[in-house]
């Protein structure tokens, strides 16, 4: 962060140099006016101590005559109502409004006064009279004397001036930037003296850190005054010069940090960029040691392993890599400069990259080698080769191995995922990722122990992922806001795709919170085949939180009781079509019914503005937007999704209850196995009420 906080520095103070000095004027005329000292003489002209840049002030003392104060206009602004209306530099001002200007009541005053009184009466002008003449120095008499002067009487605008405002406003942005990005320089290098400093001698480096800070600043104290020391009337630089020369010294500063920590600066670069791309997040990297030599032993899934590792960890990471990856000239330079080991075909090569490898790890240094040797194509880890062994057998030191575990990254941009590198879109951004740092391995001798501590650190990477962030409903949001044509299609004929399938979940969710359903109802019943509007339905059902429980048809209608007794089921979503097939009816259900047609009868159609809202939401918003707008992202993956019956063969059916997580992971495993692509398709088979056909033939195809 530190060459940031110098450049911020920088940048800010040269740009305050761009701000015209005027943004303080209280007239908001664009003038500067300063108060001096008018001389009378004997032969009746009048003479001016000069203005500041003409010359030095006379004397009045020197002269025994009488004086009186003046203004003169020192500084004008282009464009402003003073220069429009013809005041120039030098200008003498006698009078405002024919109130002639006094010690006591300065221009600004006499403006200001007459603003308070012309407020209710916008595009008021204010008169001021001012003095033009030529300015010579008598040969006989210090000071200077006025010819041939000229008074002028001008009409200003009195109305507020926009830009004063606008310049007003950025220069406090720009200070405010200073500040922020001194900050930014000097909390990490306060941090890092503390952290990295020999706590021995903690106290010493800090108090001498402070002391070079405090001459410093009095040192810069001196060298200000010496800046704003008047001359002539006039400080020798003025506040923009000075934050000018603050800026133009300021970034060789910046410049000889980024040269001194290239590989940090350049981190800090790649994190910030990672940032909008991944959330990272890690676990037990505590086990990583503060001090000495570790071997970094992670499964390989992606382009941005290492990368990832490098920015996980405070340490810097020597990593072993091929060196044909490495061949162009920049990515050459940084892998230099972040110093990889690379590894270039033959034998004399290899056991050289290993034995720089093996120093390192003595030397104190982290060192990272990926045992499967590529990246993985499948998603699952491969078999790890004998490199780990021999980097350690050439060590003379009892180095750690440490486990890690990349969980998440397969089917990212950068993994094989869909049979190809880079040419995907990112299923959402950020992508979510964990690292999993495992416990310390000693007395490593077999390859095998090595990849066993790997799997089993990614057994458990899993099932924490699962456990903590399995949410189908935002996957199925995720997934649809992509679009794919034909997501769902029925025997019928219907037929949906992504965005099409949202937008009727959505609706449908809302008719039936309106028409259907009320708000403490948690357990809906279902009673519709396996069709379009099956899924629809259990999408709405579940984008409203609720608990959709499809029930078994095929059962008695005193079975089919028993089952909306024991979840609790007050309402039943069916299907006119499809009750006059079943062998029973409404009147033998204690549940009410609520048919499905009936949303396309005017009484309960959705509105124009129903329609145009969800035609916006399913189309015009982010999928993240949706996710919170519906409080997606609150549910808990341990949530219960669905209740599934037993057929109830053995007596009255048993609910299963399955939870986001449940029906999240087996969706994921189906997917990491089959890989399913835009022109496979997906015969639904089995009913929505069976495991099979509501995990397999309808979850796993809306979520990926």
């Amino acid at each position: 962060i530190l060459p940031i906080g110098a450049f911020g520095i920088a940048i800010s103070s040269m740009m305050l140099f761009t701000i015209n000095s005027t943004i303080f004027d209280e007239t908001q005329l664009g003038i500067m006016v300063k108060e001096i000292t008018l001389i009378s003489d004997d032969d009746g002209n009048e003479s001016e101590a000069p203005p500041p840049d003409i010359g030095e002030l006379a004397d009045p003392a020197s002269q025994g005559s009488e004086t009186e104060p003046v203004f003169v206009v020192v500084r004008i602004v282009r464009g402003m109502p003073a220069a429009l209306s013809g005041i120039v530099k030098d200008d003498l001002i006698v009078s405002v409004n024919g109130n002639a200007l006094t010690k006591n009541r300065t221009f600004e005053d006499h403006i200001a006064s007459f603003r308070r009184l012309t407020s209710q009466e916008p595009g008021q002008k204010v008169t001021i009279v001012v003095q033009r003449s030529q300015i010579e120095k008598p040969r006989s008499k210090a000071g200077l004397r006025l010819v041939n002067p000229l008074t002028l009487t001008h009409n200003l605008s009195v109305e507020p001036s926009a830009r004063i405002k606008w310049e007003y406003y950025l220069a406090c942005l720009l200070l405010g930037g200073v500040g922020f990005s001194a900050g930014l320089f000097e909390v990490p290098l306060t941090a890092y003296l503390q952290h990295r400093s020999p706590k021995k001698s903690l106290g010493a480096i800090l108090a001498a850190t402070n002391s070079m800070t405090f001459v410093g600043m009095l040192v810069l104290n001196g060298a200000f005054m010496g800046l704003r020391m008047d001359i002539g009337g006039e400080p020798l630089l003025s506040a923009r010069g000075v934050f000018l020369i603050i800026g133009a010294l300021t970034i060789p500063i910046a410049v000889y940090i980024v040269w001194l920590i290239p590989s940090v600066t350049i981190k800090f670069i790649v994190l910030t960029l990672s940032k909008t791309l991944y959330r990272v997040r890690l676990e037990g990297i505590e086990n990583i040691p503060e001090s000495g030599g570790a071997l970094l032993v992670p499964n390989h899934v992606t382009w941005i392993d290492g990368i990832l590792l490098l920015l996980a960890s405070e340490r810097p990471i020597r990593m072993v890599v091929f060196a044909g990856n490495f061949s162009g000239k920049i990515i050459n330079m940084f892998g230099r400069t972040f110093g990889v080991i690379m590894i270039t075909p033959g034998r004399r090569s290899v056991v050289r990259s290993l034995a720089t490898a093996a120093k390192a790890l003595d030397n104190g240094e982290l060192v990272c080698i990926f045992p499967e040797g590529a990246l993985t194509r499948s998603g699952q880890i491969q078999a790890f080769k004998p490199g780990v062994l021999k980097v350690l057998q050439r060590t003379e030191t009892d180095v750690p191995v440490i486990p890690i575990y990349l969980d998440g990254l397969w089917g990212s941009v950068f993994s094989f995922a869909r049979g190809r590198y880079f040419w995907k879109i990112p299923k959402q951004i950020p992508y979510p990722v964990w690292i999993h740092f495992g416990e310390p391995l000693h007395d490593v001798h077999n390859v095998h122990m090595v990849r066993q501590e790997v799997a089993q650190l990614g057994a458990t990477a899993v099932n924490k992922r699962i456990q903590n962030e399995s949410r189908v409903t935002c996957d199925f949001v995720r997934e649809c806001k992509r679009n794919r044509p034909n997501k769902v299609v029925d025997s019928s004929g219907a037929t949906l795709s992504g965005k099409e399938l949202l937008l009727k979940s959505l609706v449908v969710r809302r008719l039936l919170n309106r028409h259907a359903l009320s708000k403490d109802e948690e357990f809906v019943g279902l009673l519709i085949p396996q069709s379009v509007f099956g899924v629809v339905a259990n999408m709405a059902l579940s984008l409203d939180k609720r608990v959709a429980v499809n029930l078994n048809y095929t059962v008695s209608a005193a079975v089919l009781n028993a089952c909306c007794e024991v979840a609790g089921i007050k309402t039943i979503l069916a299907s006119r079509l499809a009750m006059k097939k079943f062998e029973f009816d409404a009147s033998d259900l204690d549940a009410e019914l609520f048919y499905v047609e009936d949303l396309r009868k005017p009484k309960f159609a959705p509105t124009m503005f129903e329609k145009l809202g969800g035609w916006w939401t399913a189309n015009i918003t982010s999928a993240n937007a949706i996710i919170k707008s519906l409080g997606l992202d609150e549910i808990d993956p341990n949530d219960i999704l669905t209740v599934i019956f037993t057929s109830g063969s053995t007596g009255i059916p048993k609910g299963v209850m399955l939870t986001h997580a449940n029906v999240g992971s087996n969706a994921a495993a189906i997917n990491s196995m089959v890989r399913l692509q835009n022109e496979d398709v997906l015969l639904g088979i089995l009913p929505l009420f069976h495991s099979m056909g509501y995990t397999v033939t309808m979850w796993s195809v809306v979520c990926y």
